[in-house]
């Protein structure tokens, strides 16, 4: 803020602290002096400034000669300014026998460099043109700044403030151009290369080539500049006044029209983003006939309302809504009333009767506080700008209007054209199609990937482990591992294993090599290519809690290697424009021992607020004033730099424009912050069953399920696990058998067989499995327990069982020593009686024993 004075007549001197070079100086009273009244006088002084000023009418031009025949540069700097109510012109150009050129042009409002370096009998002029284009809206008479930098084929484009950088096509780096470079204009159109434009119309200040100033030599004229045409040395600014109409629902002009007997005319310019709005209307002589032109889709529509039924009507042109001046010019004579759109063969349209106006006539509106005025909006008012209006042939001062002189209006800004470009800087993400209307811009994302009112956010997920929640089966995904940064997504195979989730890439080197002569002075070296690019592999290594590269080498008599509590959430910022505050309230408290996922984003279009699964909050952005959130210090987590009303709880995975913070790292180094947080297990830790342990990750959580009968993610897939204890050793053993789930509901056999120190273990009629223990010390089975359901109840049966099976043995086996003496058949008796059932000891000295359950 600037104070000012506390009375009339003393003068506050302030001296800014920097110069600034700017278009417009607005001063925003803040407050007024309580003891004197309202006033307000300022005067703004600037800075010495050289200016040399060159006006061209649209057929002149400046010509610079070279002292040679040819001039070849590998090094141009070309710089001026130019301001100019045209849309189109040639500023500069410069060409060469041989094909090269350089053009600097107006094109719509656009400014358009087209460069050519290499020779057009050797390149065709397809593959060696260069055209850039920057900047929009440039026809509005204010000035603007253009510097054009090249160094062999890399240039510097710059208008105002936005710079565009890019590299010429072609192969040769020199600019080879004959005899001179014409400025303002093509003299002498129809040469080889030549484009056939139009003349510049406007001024042109402080023009620079290589840092000599044209305009200075044309105005002590000097034998290297020639004249073509009227240019004059001062800028005159055209008798011009436009009209801004801001309100889509209140602005109107009213204006006066003295019809002739034959009928009247009306012709004016209209500029807009708009695809529909009301431009004119004027009531006919007979009361129930009225004339009503506007824009409907982009189009010019013209209706002739003869009766409450009767009606006649003729459309237009397209695309009225470009951001370009248009010409519309509407006539009645006897009984014909013609259309034109600015150069366009004129519409015509026949009527029964000849068409007279009234005395008064509505542009871009109609007033809402008359009721008896048959003069309605038919879709909405006209925002956008009008100018050179004539009615009757004759042009409308404005300013009178503005006076109150003659006419009336609503909600104008008069001797303005506020029209503004909002797609320029583009503010849609990641080639986001933008398009506009007077008040806002829209973004296409489509085909991009990407989401949201500015394309910001990602629509694929981050990582393989994010599809693994809703995806049970592997296969080919598109992740975007940095969100929504600048890193686009990439394709991988996604491995949904049942303890892990792999992102796979595929590389170049797939196939085997064949490897000869290498040594350590000179080793075999191998370059792999992935499928994407060197930053989408880093962002995708950063996420990853693992990374590994399967190589496989097969060696013929070579050496391998050698070896060395609230419940409100708020988001508060300020652009420049007073603070902005969203906030989201939660029925439940937020200190509840739960993570909460919080995220914020802030565009130039809008701020938004997400806090768990609560309703989103949004705030539009202000559509004046700042639009860009400009920081200069460091980022603070958790708290302020004073340390007062800091974070008591745990922050994790933080993520700012798509890259994650490490936050343990910073946490190492700043003391009352600790790394780590037993956060994952408080929220999810149920979600390990039948015994599984939670074990903490750094973005998330595993059940370890080493303690259970129960495999899989979260410990729910039961399978075959034994359990052993061998004589010396203390501690016992588990030996995990299989990977069927047995937790089905269905029977299961399961047969055991121990010979020596190998296990063997075979489930149904699947493959039998070995496993080898510690020792061969396991020679008898002392205790077996099956299940712990019924405790005592099932010993008791397993007593009950073993006693009426060794007897019914033992008389099985006395009966078979009756019948046989053969001794073989003796000594297997015990084995033959317990069948396929079970074998509870053995004293067999090779140590088998088979174990049915």
């Amino acid at each position: 803020t600037i104070p000012g004075n506390s009375n009339a007549d003393n003068i506050v001197h302030y001296k800014l602290l920097h110069t600034i070079r700017t278009r417009f100086l607005r001063f925003v009273p803040i407050d007024w002096n309580s003891e004197g009244r309202i006033g307000m006088r300022v005067e703004v002084y600037g800075c010495t400034y050289k200016s040399d000023v060159a006006d061209f009418d649209g057929r002149s031009s400046l010509l610079y000669r070279f002292n040679q025949k040819s001039m070849s540069t590998v090094k141009d700097v070309i710089s001026l300014k130019f301001k100019s109510l045209h849309s189109d012109g040639v500023l500069v150009h410069g060409e060469g026998q041989r094909g090269d050129y350089i053009t600097l042009e107006l094109n719509q409002g656009t400014l358009a460099l087209h460069i050519n370096l290499d020779d057009s009998k050797l390149q065709s002029s397809a593959s060696s043109h260069t055209l850039v284009t920057l900047g929009s809206l440039l026809d509005d008479q204010h000035w603007h700044s253009v510097l054009i930098e090249r160094f062999n084929k890399q240039v510097n484009f710059t208008i105002d403030k936005y710079t565009q950088h890019f590299r010429i096509k072609g192969d040769c780096d020199s600019l080879d151009v004959d005899y001179e470079l014409s400025f303002g204009g093509i003299p002498l159109p129809g040469k080889p290369g030549t484009f056939l434009r139009k003349n510049f119309h406007g001024c042109i200040e402080n023009l620079y080539y290589n840092g000599v100033n044209i305009i200075d030599l044309a105005k002590r004229r000097k034998p290297q500049i020639y004249t073509v045409g009227n240019v004059t040395f001062s800028c005159t600014d055209p008798q011009i006044t436009p009209v801004t109409f801001t309100s889509s629902t209140s602005s109107y002009l009213l204006l006066p029209i003295e019809s002739q007997a034959d009928g009247f005319s009306i012709r004016f310019q209209i500029r807009t983003w708009n695809r529909d709005g009301f431009l004119f209307y004027t009531q006919l002589y007979k009361e129930s006939e009225h004339l009503l032109l506007f824009l409907s889709h982009g189009k010019l529509k013209l209706t002739y309302q003869k009766s409450l039924f009767e009606k006649t009507e003729m459309t237009t042109g397209s695309n009225l809504n470009d951001g370009l001046w248009h010409t519309v010019s509407l006539s009645t004579q006897g009984l014909q009333v013609t259309l034109q759109l600015n150069n366009d063969v004129p519409s015509t349209m026949v009527t029964k009767t000849q068409l007279i106006s009234v005395d008064s006539c509505y542009f871009g509106g109609c007033p809402s506080n008359i009721k008896d005025l048959k003069c309605k909006n038919p879709t909405l008012a006209f925002q956008g700008c009008m100018r050179l209006i004539f009615i009757v042939n004759q042009p409308v001062n404005l300013i009178l209007v503005q006076q109150g002189l003659i006419g009336n209006f609503s909600d104008l800004q008069i001797d303005l054209c506020a029209i503004q470009d909002r797609c320029q800087p583009n503010f849609c993400e990641h080639g986001g199609q933008c398009s506009q209307s007077w008040n806002t811009f829209y973004c296409d994302c489509s085909g991009t990937g990407y989401t949201g009112v500015t394309c910001h956010n990602s629509v694929y997920e981050p990582s393989c482990e994010a599809y693994s929640h809703s995806e049970t089966t592997s296969g080919h995904f598109l992740i975007d591992s940095d969100g929504s940064g600048p890193l686009g997504p990439t394709l991988v195979y996604c491995d949904m294993t049942e303890d892990k989730v792999w992102t796979i890439l595929n590389h170049n080197n797939t196939e085997m090599t064949w490897v000869q002569g290498s040594s350590l002075e000179n080793p075999y070296s191998m370059q792999f290519s992935y499928s994407l690019s060197q930053e989408q592999l880093q962002a995708l290594v950063a996420r990853a809690e693992h990374c590994e590269q399967e190589i496989i080498y097969r060696c013929w008599r070579s050496r391998l290697l050698n070896a060395r509590a609230s419940q409100e959430v708020m988001f508060s910022f300020d652009v420049g424009n007073g603070p902005v505050n969203l906030s989201v309230k939660s029925p439940v408290p937020f200190n509840d021992k739960q993570w909460h996922f919080v995220k914020v984003e802030r565009n130039v279009k809008q701020a938004s607020l997400q806090v768990d699964k609560l309703p989103i909050v949004f705030q539009d952005a202000s559509g004046e004033g700042h639009i860009r959130l400009q920081l200069n210090s460091q980022l603070f987590v958790g708290g302020t730099a004073s340390r007062k009303k800091g974070f008591l709880g745990c922050i994790r995975s933080l993520t700012l424009n798509g890259v994650t913070l490490d936050l343990e790292e910073q946490a190492k180094l700043t003391s009352g912050v600790q790394p780590g947080c037993p956060g994952h297990c408080s929220s999810y830790g149920s979600l390990c069953h039948n015994g599984g342990k939670c074990t903490e990750k750094y973005n998330g959580y595993t059940c370890d399920c080493s303690n259970s009968a129960y495999m899989g993610p979260f410990c729910t897939k039961g399978y075959l696990q034994i359990w052993y204890r061998l004589k010396k050793q203390k501690e016992t053993g588990v030996l995990s058998a299989g990977s069927i789930n047995l937790a089905n509901g269905q029977l299961h056999r399961i047969k055991i067989k121990v010979k020596g120190k190998h296990l063997y273990v075979q489930i149904d009629d699947n493959a039998s499995q070995n496993y080898t223990l510690a020792s061969e010390e396991f020679s008898t089975m002392k205790t077996l327990t099956l299940g712990r359901l019924a405790g005592i109840i099932i010993l008791v049966i397993i007593i009950v069982v073993c006693v009426m099976a060794t007897t019914a043995c033992f008389i099985h086996q006395y009966r078979s020593h009756q019948s046989t003496n053969v001794k073989e058949r003796h000594d297997s008796g015990f084995n033959h009686c317990m069948g396929n059932n079970i074998d509870l000891q053995s004293a067999v000295s090779d140590r088998k024993m088979e174990y049915f359950i």
